[in-house]
């Protein structure tokens, strides 16, 4: 996922590239060469990120150096306790989110998902979107998200099943076979987030055949 203006000024900061005086001209320079980022007002988004940069006559420069455990820890307490994140996804990811290994906390939490839906479904020698689309079919489901009765029913069933297929394919395979770099702690909080509600999902399903043996 790409980032943005701000997401690349907080991680010059991160870096210490604010340590000494920058001006503007050199910042866009440097957003160009490491981000490949162009943008036309960089002043308007350097005095957006006044929490931790100032301006005087040399230049920008930080206000404070980047302590990652203070940034990590006060999102993770905060996000998961006020959005109620699923317990299983808090077991996986929270430790691993809260030390900045943020495409570890998002693969963790998607192979949680995948393991409840092996669990409840007993599809227990299948994974990934393969499972998903087994799991939630909606014409002849193992686990049924409602009565199944309504258009409205079988809509839910089969959007839900490529949310799970979807989830698995693009989110949790490239973090677990690529060398993803993921920087953003709030991206990395929403990809938490989405797979809590799926826990819920699953939490919420009811078995309505076994699969075969």
């Amino acid at each position: 996922m790409g980032m943005n203006i701000r997401d690349c000024l907080t991680d010059l900061w991160k870096r210490g590239y604010f340590s000494s005086y920058r001006s503007v001209k050199e910042i866009r320079a440097t957003l160009l060469e490491k981000y490949g980022l162009t943008h036309s007002n960089i002043s308007a988004s350097l005095n957006r990120c006044r929490e931790f940069l100032r301006r005087d006559e040399k230049g920008w420069i930080q206000k404070k150096r980047f302590d990652p455990s203070e940034r990590t820890n006060s999102l993770a307490e905060n996000h998961f306790s006020v959005l109620g994140i699923h317990p299983k996804i808090e077991r996986a990811s929270k430790k691993l989110f809260s030390d900045g290994y943020y495409a570890e906390a998002i693969f963790a939490a998607y192979k949680t998902v995948d393991k409840m839906v092996q669990a409840k479904s007993g599809c227990i020698y299948m994974s990934g979107k393969n499972l998903m689309f087994k799991v939630f079919n909606k014409d002849n489901p193992i686990l049924a998200l409602n009565d199944g009765i309504s258009i409205s029913d079988k809509d839910e069933q089969e959007g839900f099943m490529h949310i799970f297929a979807g989830a698995s394919q693009g989110i949790r395979n490239p973090k677990a076979h690529d060398n993803v770099i993921q920087k953003s702690a709030e991206v990395t909080l929403q990809y938490l987030g989405l797979a809590s509600l799926l826990c819920r999902m699953v939490d919420g399903s009811k078995k309505v055949r076994d699969h075969p043996r």
